[in-house]
């Protein structure tokens, strides 16, 4: 029993030494493994981002020449609206131009927003509502012009029912960029 005693101490280090060098070996093992899957996820999370980022990109692009395009139409088509107005009723006394220019001014502005609807087509063509509001406008200058009378005077009821129209109008194109604004950063 001495004997043993005496050798099971070294055995059991013997042991304890092959177990810990077979621990190590599949340990290394195990690493190396984790090593590559992490290499392989890296490699393919750094793919991915990629492609979040050019569609992020993408997506901001569009949304800023739509957002842009869709500013310039409600920068025209509210001057259009002024001058109309003012044509309709002065409100101060000052004349930005003669009153018979006036309308004039408002058909020009109204040439210029579509011929912006046009060039920007691919941002202002999609909405029916836009496209319909910007008819009722057009409309609005037409029965001003046909409507004139002889002495240059319009009636409240004149001036309303342009506002009737021109305001909903205007107010498509705000929503419209409200909803740009919405889609971007929902």
């Amino acid at each position: 029993m001495e004997v043993v005693l005496k050798v099971l101490p070294p055995f059991a280090t013997i042991v304890a030494a092959v177990i810990a060098w077979w621990a190590n070996i599949r340990v290394r093992r195990q690493a190396d493994i984790n090593e590559e899957l992490n290499r392989e996820h890296g490699k393919k999370i750094a793919e991915l981002n990629h492609v979040f980022e050019v569609a992020s990109m993408q997506a901001q692009e569009r949304f800023s020449m739509r957002a842009k395009a869709l500013l310039e139409a409600s920068r025209l088509a509210g001057e259009t609206c002024y001058y109309l107005e003012r044509f309709l009723t002065p409100y101060t006394t000052y004349e930005p131009m003669p009153r018979e220019k006036l309308i004039g001014k408002a058909e020009e502005c109204f040439e210029s927003l579509l011929k912006f609807r046009w060039e920007n087509h691919l941002f202002l063509w999609d909405n029916d509502k836009a496209s319909v509001a910007l008819g009722k406008i057009m409309g609005a200058i037409n029965s001003i012009k046909n409507k004139e009378p002889e002495d240059g005077s319009f009636s409240q009821d004149q001036a309303r029912d342009f506002l009737e129209v021109a305001q909903p109008a205007l107010k498509v194109i705000r929503e419209e960029y409200q909803c740009e604004l919405r889609g971007k950063f929902a």
